[in-house]
């Protein structure tokens, strides 16, 4: 007795056929109208197969063209070995398994194959959209953090960023005489009397809010009480800084002479409207004799960068001795001469402020917007409406 190997005409399920030597006995016999099944039926792959022993490679699974389908009627045959027949002229081909096949004696194994699919196309669009949004969203926080509107509420555009460490920027002032004062204005400002002033440097500007963070940066000295920590609000880098009183100003001053190896101070009363008006000029304001309108911050709801207002300088260029913010003087009170006012003595150690601000209307008769306007304060007040600037003596 010998084993054989016998594939169906689909070569798709193998068998064991057992053969004797001795002959084999005759085939039973059937009835006449009874039909032998037919040998196979379509190729089904992705089928159960389950062989007796050994493995199946892909290649023995793949379909034959010719021979995939047979007639139903067709008679069987009965073979006890096969020879192994030819591969068609032209197959169609079939993508082989990823891995092949491995069987198992006496299990059965389930073979697909079907194509693995690759990533969508949408998959690849899905995460191009969200890397752009990712993009998106950095650069608008970015935007929305540079674009903050000035606290201020006023308007006013963000200033451009200032290099820290500020230098003073002084103009030379000439010596001379003037008529301070005024003989038709309030009474805290006359009568016009004859005053001599040495030759001195001023500021160009009010001391703004990058400078005096400097300085506050540096001499760990308190902030105003609006700023955040050390630093000004944004967009008010430019801006007179204000809520400083005359303690503060005078700190401000020791720092930068030290900075600078020369001696700032506050100026005098008599330096200040000197240069408002024009030395021996004598103009009613810094421009001119007469008002020009928009050449000074005044009827605002906040300040200004300093320097703003160009067309307001005096004679040597110095800008803003008019609104903006009033600015404090070494100057105790006192009445001029021949004025009959009485000065109380609780108010013999304020200060003069001089200038007026931003809030100042010039159109108040009682205390109207001039050069000559003269106010009295307590030298510990801080208020958003008073800033300085700083003078050295000499050329």
């Amino acid at each position: 007795m010998r084993e054989t190997v016998a594939l169906d005409p689909n070569r798709t399920i193998a068998s064991t056929v057992t053969t004797l030597d001795a002959p084999l006995p005759p085939p039973p016999q059937l009835p006449g109208n009874t039909t032998q099944p037919p040998v196979g039926h379509e190729t089904q792959f992705a089928t159960s197969l389950d062989l007796s022993k050994g493995s199946v490679s892909y290649s023995q699974l793949e379909p034959d063209p010719e021979t995939t389908h047979v007639q139903r009627n067709a008679a069987p045959t009965v073979v006890d070995s096969i020879a192994p027949q030819p591969p068609p002229s032209a197959p169609r081909p079939i993508t082989p398994p990823p891995q092949q096949a491995q069987f198992e004696r006496g299990k059965p194994m389930t073979i697909d194959l079907r194509q693995r699919r690759g990533l969508s196309p949408l998959w690849f669009v899905g995460a191009g959209v969200f890397v752009l949004v990712l993009i998106g969203l950095g650069i608008g926080g970015y935007l929305l953090w540079r674009s903050q509107s000035d606290p201020g509420g006023g308007g006013a555009k963000p200033s451009p960023t200032v290099t820290a460490h500020t230098k003073a920027d002084l103009v030379p002032i000439t010596g001379g005489s003037f008529l301070m004062g005024r003989d038709n204005g309030p009474p805290l400002e006359t009568p016009a009397h004859q005053v001599a002033v040495q030759q001195f440097q001023m500021d160009r500007t009010e001391v703004n809010n990058t400078e005096y963070a400097d300085f506050v940066s540096e001499t760990k000295y308190p902030p105003p009480s609006h700023w955040a920590g050390s630093k000004p609000p944004f967009g008010q880098e430019l801006w007179p800084v204000v809520n400083v009183s005359f303690d503060d100003a005078n700190a401000f001053a020791s720092w930068r002479s030290k900075r600078d190896g020369v001696t700032y101070r506050l100026p005098t009363e008599q330096e200040w409207e000197y240069a408002a008006r024009n030395g021996e000029r004598n103009d009613l304001y810094p421009w001119g004799p007469d008002w020009k309108e928009g050449a000074a911050v005044l009827k605002q709801a906040t300040p200004a960068a300093v320097g703003s207002h160009p067309e307001g300088r005096n004679r040597w260029g110095v800008v803003d001795l008019m609104g903006n913010v009033w600015e404090w003087t070494a100057s105790k009170p006192f009445a001029y001469p021949g004025n009959k006012f009485e000065l109380k003595s609780e108010y013999e150690n304020w200060r003069t402020i001089r200038g007026g601000c931003y809030v100042s209307d010039p159109r108040n008769a009682e205390a109207p917007v001039t050069a000559c306007l003269r106010a009295f304060l307590d030298p510990s007040t801080r208020n958003t409406l008073l800033g300085f600037r700083l003078v050295r003596s000499g050329p």
